[in-house]
């Protein structure tokens, strides 16, 4: 007979209906409450953001690759076959290159039409080395998952913008 635990009845937590960030009520064990209206995964994640945390988790992962180095010397081949193959195989990484790929192909697009006026592209406007752009970005809702959206995809946007300047700049350096 399987072990009844305790929080599968009831309510999902004593002060929340769901989990605040990611919205979740479900009592499975990653979605269970863990504390302050987050799930597990959430709290981890939020966790995971203290600077000390980080310093924490980098140096306990040197000192576990240093010591796999000294004692396995197939330890960085096996290393990289295991990331090559996560690369090919996993799901979430194919979804995260394919979000990416269609946000670069955006932006691309927006900035070779932007002299053109497009309803689609009502969004925020961000500074890159001192100058305000106006970029195809999606204002946020006031999540932290959404504030998390527009850092990443205002950092993609720099590095695609900076490429595009500098590509214009060439062109007008050959023509003169």
């Amino acid at each position: 007979m399987k072990e009844i635990r305790c929080w599968k009845f009831g309510k999902w937590s004593w002060h929340f209906k769901e989990c605040i960030w990611c919205g979740t009520s479900k009592k499975t064990w990653n979605t269970r409450h863990k504390g302050n209206g987050l799930c597990i995964n959430c709290f981890d994640k939020k966790r995971n953001r203290n600077p000390k945390r980080k310093l924490a988790k980098n140096l306990s992962s040197k000192k576990f690759r240093e010591y796999q180095l000294k004692n396995n010397p197939n330890f960085r081949k096996e290393e990289s076959q295991k990331a090559f193959q996560w690369q090919h195989t996993s799901e979430a990484y194919k979804k995260y290159r394919a979000y990416r790929g269609k946000l670069i192909t955006n932006f691309n697009y927006f900035l070779r039409k932007q002299h053109k006026f497009d309803k689609r592209h009502n969004g925020i406007e961000i500074l890159i080395d001192g100058q305000r752009v106006k970029t195809p970005i999606k204002p946020p809702r006031n999540t932290e998952l959404d504030k998390e959206r527009i850092i990443i995809e205002s950092e993609i946007f720099r590095n695609i913008y900076r490429k595009h300047i500098k590509n214009r700049t060439q062109i007008k350096n050959k023509v003169n």
